[in-house]
């Protein structure tokens, strides 16, 4: 190389510089290029490892709650375009805080795990989406689902779950299991995307009260409000269970009371009652949510209950919701389907089945002691 240089110089001092020069130009040029690629490269790589990790779950690496909302809107979007089926499968873990007490919550998070992998293997198409919706709960998105369709998917995920034999000392059946709600979106049977997922979230809670480990199939109720009301009859019968209580005779006597007065006016509604009759029910009853929630903050707040702002706050909307619908009730507004999706959907199974486990543990021993709020009925 030394050789060939001094030769190019000897004969061409010209051809030498512009050869060192533009070595001395366009490699380090080259060099730059070729880094600004690599670190563009390896910038969208992060982009998009970040973008995945943000739709997943860490624990059970399905996707998340934030992939749940982009995935049913643009598939909601779709099957109302081109008029297609978009099915919902609603599971929970049965029993899974007694798996927790007894097993811990390592082992909780195995079982999670578990579940996870086994109802991935389950969703046999790439357009499928299995999600972890929150807790012990995931979620089954499913286009182009009819009902047969995704019953039969729900049923074979049920006995999926229990061939695990993961045991459950805590479950009536020993092994862990999963019950489910399914809900189908054909033509107008759902007005948007929440309704239809309180469906599924209402059938599978008519799973849970029909003795878990199996699926359960939410009645259709229309874009216009109206509803098949035979099927609704047969469908809801709120059941108080043990398994339910807290462990405060306050509390529990009240949701109880709860449970037994949205049966009759459900029932009084499908058996026809005077419009008269079924008002001063539905009065009776909403004064008494009003009061067991006032009832209930001064509990939860005697005992220290850290999210008790947040929960006050959700008794607010409840209430809010309720006095509305009384008003919509006395001016003829109100639909049963609508009523039907508060009652066992918005009180009974999001509220009292749910958000009020959040202070459960708290109540250590029975709190009858403590004064209640007086809220007039």
């Amino acid at each position: 190389d030394v050789y060939k240089r001094q030769v190019l110089l000897e004969f061409s001092p010209e051809l030498f510089s512009n050869t060192i020069v533009s070595s001395q130009i366009i490699w380090p040029a080259f060099s730059v290029i070729s880094g600004v690629f690599a670190l563009l490269s390896f910038t969208e790589e992060v982009q998009l490892k970040l973008k995945e990790e943000s739709n997943t779950d860490q624990l059970t690496v399905l996707a998340n709650r934030r992939s749940i909302d982009s995935t049913l809107s643009k598939e909601w979007a779709r099957a109302r375009r081109h008029e297609r089926p978009l099915a919902l499968v609603m599971l929970d873990i049965d029993f899974f805080k007694k798996y927790n007490d007894y097993y811990g919550h390592q082992a909780g998070d195995e079982c999670l795990k578990d579940v996870a992998h086994a109802l991935q293997g389950g969703a046999q198409r790439a357009e499928d989406l299995v999600a972890r919706y929150g807790g012990e709960e995931f979620l089954l998105i499913l286009p182009d689902t009819d009902v047969v369709t995704a019953q039969h998917l729900a049923e074979r995920v049920c006995a999926s779950i229990a061939e695990l034999e993961i045991p459950h000392e805590q479950s009536p059946l020993s092994v862990v299991t999963v019950s489910a709600g399914i809900a189908v979106l054909e033509k107008n049977t759902y007005k948007d995307v929440h309704g239809l997922l309180k469906a599924a979230d209402i059938a599978l809670y008519q799973a849970k009260q029909n003795g878990r480990n199996q699926a359960q199939l939410a009645p259709s109720l229309t874009e216009d409000g109206g509803s098949d009301e035979q099927a609704i009859g047969n469908f809801v019968q709120l059941s108080w269970h043990s398994a339910y209580e807290c462990g405060n005779a306050v509390i529990d006597k009240q949701h109880r009371s709860l449970f037994a007065q949205i049966n009759n006016l459900l029932s009084a509604m499908l058996d026809g009652k005077s419009a008269d009759n079924i008002g001063a029910m539905l009065d009776t009853l909403i004064s008494d949510v009003i009061r067991h929630c006032g009832d209930e903050e001064s509990i939860f707040n005697s005992v220290g209950f850290p999210n008790s702002a947040e929960h006050t706050a959700s008794h607010c909307q409840l209430v809010e919701r309720a006095i509305e619908l009384v008003s919509q009730f006395h001016d003829g507004r109100l639909g049963i389907g609508e009523l039907f999706q508060f009652l066992a959907h918005d009180l009974v199974s999001q509220h009292i089945l749910r958000a009020d486990r959040e202070f459960f543990h708290f109540l250590a021993t029975p709190m009858e002691s403590i004064p209640l709020a007086k809220v007039a009925k």
